[in-house]
């Protein structure tokens, strides 16, 4: 009861601080506060300490609205084959990690483009293993001096590195759909679980939406964002016209991980579909969003 209450206590005081460090990064462990205010509500409950088994029983039915509202954005809409691309996200995690592995859950996923995170290590080796992804180039920039994220991707397309203050700069791919442009932009943060992470973590989210995003044209975030849907950052670039985060744990372990890895959507993009991959070598999950880009409405004169 006494860890129940600590983390119930934690929920709020994340949500009333304004996304301040340690509460913020309180906030972004829903999944487990939702399973063990669930299980304190039910055992108050049970031994007959109504009251506190009550309260438990609110915070819980907060919690789980909380983590269940995310969904309702994640529609998927009809659109024929020629006129999608399959995005994935991968963080491979730090290390050399399994190359093979890794190349294989790739493959599987049989993306178009694929933004790897923390794989700069060994994005060269799984470039080599797999036959129908290229490496994009990426330019040195003197204004870059920490690496950014890699794509993979069918297609030879631009690339530009985007710097982010002093923090992780973005890697920005001028894809196409059918003939229809779509500006990718792969992004990583670091995670808020330190005082100074987390300050990095809120500048890196402010140079994005700064001078990165919104983006006129069609475009996507593709991105470990270490960043919840529930969380105040994950706000903020929805607040610049991005939806449609992941919900599903796509760090840490199944149920009780956190979802922060996502692909964004601009208005003018809509998802066809969504997978998940197993948490198979890496401790985070690749997902892949196939997306199309909504066609413009023709004026009409009666």
């Amino acid at each position: 009861m006494v860890v129940a209450a600590v983390v119930s206590l934690g929920v709020l005081a994340g949500l009333l601080s304004g996304g301040q460090w340690p509460w913020a990064f309180v906030t972004y462990l829903r999944w487990p506060q939702t399973i063990l205010a669930t299980v304190a509500a039910v055992v108050l409950l049970y031994v007959g300490w109504w009251r506190t088994g009550l309260l438990f029983l609110l915070v819980a039915i907060g919690l789980i609205v909380s983590v269940v509202a995310p969904t309702v954005a994640l529609t998927t809409v009809d659109a024929p084959a020629e006129r999608t691309v399959r995005i994935a996200v991968y963080n491979t995690g730090p290390g050399a990690g399994d190359v093979d592995g890794f190349a294989h859950t790739i493959a599987q996923a049989d993306a178009d483009i694929v933004v790897l995170l923390e794989s700069a290590d060994i994005a060269d080796k799984l470039d080599a293993r797999l036959d129908d992804l290229s490496r994009l180039p990426t330019s040195d920039s003197a204004d870059v001096t920490l690496a950014p994220p890699v794509v993979l991707a069918r297609d030879a397309w631009p690339v530009q590195v985007v710097p982010l203050a002093d923090t992780r700069p973005a890697t920005v791919v001028a894809a196409t759909v059918d003939g229809a442009p779509l500006d990718i932009v792969a992004f990583h943060p670091l995670p808020p679980v330190t005082r100074t992470w987390a300050d990095s973590h809120d500048r890196s989210i402010t140079a994005l939406v700064e001078t990165v995003l919104p983006r006129a044209g069609p475009h996507v975030l593709a991105c470990d964002c270490n960043t919840a849907p529930w969380s105040p950052s994950m706000r903020r670039l929805l607040d610049v016209g991005l939806r449609a985060p992941t919900v599903a744990p796509t760090f840490g372990a199944p149920l009780i991980g956190i979802p922060v890895d996502h692909v964004l959507l601009s208005r003018q993009v809509a998802a066809v579909a969504r997978e998940l991959g197993s948490f198979d070598g890496s401790d985070h999950r690749l997902i892949v969003t196939e997306v199309t880009v909504r066609q413009p409405k023709q004026n009409r004169r009666g």
